[in-house]
């Protein structure tokens, strides 16, 4: 016989979404109208099967709305499923909503006996629990005092402290962890491994914190759109999530945001039609490692070339933050009304972060009368991309807060000993 702790079995969980506040009404008075009609059903969890054996420590991870929580709390019996099973053995504590269970204008020690007291621990042994909670989580000169006053990371100090102090068999944890400082969730990591080694409990860790996973996890559970996307070993779902993130991201940072003709300013004497972001291979490519080539190609068109013979383009790179990186600016003849051009980086100096293009367009440019405001728009602009286009740097040297690294040379006479970190 198997010795689980937790048995799901096509478990569901569905809410209903009604259209009018009426309907809803008599949806809980259990009428047997309103009909099918009035509501939508927005499913947290469809068809979940899973099971968990004794002493293991169980992360779960997905997108925000994925049914992490929800899963939890119907693990925790706070609130039942719409259909399947759903089997637990053995005392359970949980850590689901930061708080719960603590009466604000309580003490910290008045909470701590009355949680005790609800687990059934009361006289002497509440005693000896309640010294192995303060210990723990530190707060010995604020027990006296409301936890009304606590600041969130001493809330959490201290329910985690009376979750754990028990030795449960099955502890569940959400995202509370995320609060504290990295101090005390270190130990509070410590704590969980502790009790899986000694005590043989259960765990089941939701978190978004990919490292808190790796570290405390045995398995992962990988849940999408209330469905299991992918059990196994920690790293090898870690690494499967991870791309699947940066896939996301290549999808979200690939998608074209500029503007319309319509909706942007400018003459359209001459208007970029298309602008794409290709590697040294010529590849369309969003993610860059420092050092590597980047061509930004740009397809422009005009109604007449005669009109607007000698454009001025302004290509500008900034930080996700608003600085301006870099910029490119320089002036083509134009012979067609239509035509390529292509802007090369040889070697990308910039550090990790989000980067977005800025293209801008000028029938003429008086670099004196603007005083190298090159983003102002004017009468002469033709055409304007602002920050609609987005790339990642990544890769460069850990320590870094530079926007880019110049090239250097570093030279000790006499003597070559001399390691240079970050040369590109």
């Amino acid at each position: 016989m198997s010795d689980w702790v937790v048995e799901l079995k096509g478990l569901e969980k569905s809410y209903r979404v009604y259209r009018h506040p009426f309907y809803q009404m008599l949806g809980l008075l259990n009428a047997w109208w309103p009909p099918k009609t009035s509501y939508t059903e927005n499913h947290a969890l469809r068809g979940l099967d899973l099971n968990v054996q004794r002493g293991e420590k169980i992360g779960i991870i997905g997108r925000n709305g994925s049914g992490k929580s929800t899963l939890l709390k119907i693990v925790a019996g706070k609130i039942q499923p719409t259909r399947g099973e759903c089997q637990v053995r053995g005392r359970v504590s949980e850590l689901i909503e930061l708080g719960t269970g603590f009466h604000p204008e309580f003490t910290g020690a008045e909470n701590v006996f009355s949680s005790l007291a609800n687990m059934g621990i009361t006289g002497r042994e509440a005693k000896y629990y309640f010294k192995a909670v303060v210990d723990f989580s530190e707060l010995e000169n604020y027990m006296n005092q409301p936890v009304r006053v606590y600041s969130t990371g001493m809330y959490m100090r201290l329910a985690f402290s009376v979750a754990t102090c028990i030795h449960p068999e099955l502890l569940l944890v959400d995202e509370v962890l995320s609060v504290g400082d990295a101090y005390f969730t270190y130990k509070c990591m410590e704590r969980m491994k502790e009790l899986s080694a000694e005590s043989k409990t259960t765990i089941l860790f939701v978190s978004h914190n990919l490292y808190s996973l790796s570290f405390l996890c045995d398995r992962l559970v990988w849940l999408d759109d209330g469905q299991v996307r992918s059990q196994g070993e920690a790293v090898d779902i870690l690494n499967l999530y991870d791309l699947s993130i940066r896939e996301e991201e290549e999808r979200k940072i690939g998608s074209v945001n500029a503007l319309s003709k319509s909706e942007r300013p400018g003459s359209g004497l001459v208007r970029v039609s298309e602008v794409s972001l290709e590697d040294g291979e010529h590849q369309k490519k969003f993610r860059y490692k420092r050092g590597q080539a980047l061509h930004i190609v740009m397809t422009y068109k005009t109604p007449n070339y005669r009109w607007c013979p000698n454009p001025v383009f302004n290509v500008g790179i900034s930080r996700s933050d608003g600085l301006i990186a870099t910029c490119a600016l320089f002036k083509v003849t134009l012979r067609k009304n239509q035509g390529r051009l292509r802007l090369s980086f040889p070697k990308l100096l910039l550090n990790n972060g989000d980067y977005f293009v800025t293209i801008l367009v000028y029938k003429q440019l008086d670099l004196e009368g603007r005083k190298n405001k090159f983003y102002m728009v004017d009468k002469d602009i033709c055409d304007v991309h602002t920050r609609c286009y987005e790339f990642k740097v990544e890769g460069s040297f850990g320590i870094e807060t530079t926007v880019f690294s110049h090239p250097f040379e570093v030279f000790h006479e006499d003597q070559d000993d001399v390691e240079v970190y970050n040369r590109v």
